[in-house]
């Protein structure tokens, strides 16, 4: 998901733009959540959607942080091989799940066949539509805003924080930084009080790049639009967009290592990391909040035990300054 080996590359080339810090550096700010990533991590964890967004709410707030959550829309055309190639790698891996559970009948070693179908029934977690929409109305419940992207969540995301309307993004998916997001937090976890971020000005003066330079060093990595090149990789990228500057120096160079056919489609993926200002839909959350309606909801979503929940509605009443 995002670009091919960016954080690899990024550690060992600009770890001084990677920092860890507090959330309490974050009093005040309103951040962009990628809400389908969140989704995919808080399934694959526990199963419980709901539950752990609302844990992540409640931590959020809990450091005056205000989440604004993205959804995904229709993906662009140019994703469509990446969506193809994940169809073909969940089908082999359905194909393994059957080909080991066979197996199982006539094996006396189980217990390793069943490890590995759990860790292949893991990695085919999707969410239904029944998840998307209790998470989604959970946060109309809290009073949260959901704005509603018509392509790819990351695109918003960018948009967002380049008109202001957003203070930073938190996302695990590389894509924001060639996006053009200046903030990126990434690797949140319940466990710590720590965040990891990324400032793409940082990141760019450590790299002696310029924007557009780390676009085209993305391209050449490859990403969700765009494969890579066969035997580029990200380190070799990094050296000939050092070098070039460009992917038309590069394809113009005398030693070029790059045949044009291989790359074909790099100018359409570079403009879908330049082109924004999106026309998108908000869903309000709920002006009014109703605590018996929450609490019922809580209970019916999130299997608290009834003293949790208490302590639960004792803090969202704190939040929102009800009674």
């Amino acid at each position: 998901m995002g670009v091919k080996n960016l954080m690899q590359l990024l550690n060992k080339n600009a770890k001084n733009s990677i920092v860890k810090k507090e959330w309490t550096s974050y009093n005040g700010y309103k951040i962009a959540i990628d809400a389908n990533l969140y989704i995919y991590k808080f399934l694959y964890n526990n199963g419980n959607c709901v539950k752990n967004f609302f844990e992540q709410i409640l931590y959020l707030w809990k450091n005056n942080v205000t989440p604004i959550y993205v959804f995904d829309g229709k993906p662009p055309i140019e994703k469509k091989e990446t969506l193809i190639k994940r169809k073909e790698i969940l089908f082999n891996m359905e194909k393994r799940i059957n080909e080991l559970e066979n197996k199982r009948n006539y094996s006396t070693e189980t217990n390793e066949i069943d490890d590995e179908i759990k860790k292949l029934q893991k990695r085919l977690i999707k969410p239904e539509i029944e998840d998307i929409d209790n998470v989604k109305r959970l946060m109309y419940l809290l009073g949260i805003d959901i704005y509603n992207s018509p392509c790819e969540g990351d695109f918003l995301i960018a948009d967002l924080y380049k008109k202001g309307l957003v203070n930073a993004c938190l996302t695990d998916d590389s894509d924001s930084l060639p996006n053009g997001c200046g903030v990126v937090l990434r690797n949140f976890t319940f466990r710590t009080n720590e965040i990891t971020e990324i400032k793409l000005t940082d990141l760019l003066k450590e790299l002696e790049f310029t924007h557009d330079q780390f676009v085209d060093l993305c391209i050449l990595c490859g990403t969700d639009y765009m494969e890579s090149v066969k035997g580029i990789g990200s380190m070799t990228a990094y050296k000939l967009i050092k070098e070039h500057k460009n992917i038309e120096n590069v394809i113009n160079s005398d030693k070029n290592p790059i045949k044009l056919e291989n790359i074909e489609n790099y100018e359409k993926v570079r403009e879908l990391f330049k082109v924004f200002d999106y026309n998108y839909e908000i869903t309000k959350g709920a002006l009014d909040y109703d605590i018996n309606i929450i609490e019922q909801f809580l209970k019916s979503n999130c299997k608290y035990r009834d003293n949790t929940i208490k302590n639960k509605i004792k803090k969202i009443k704190e939040t929102l300054n009800t009674s």
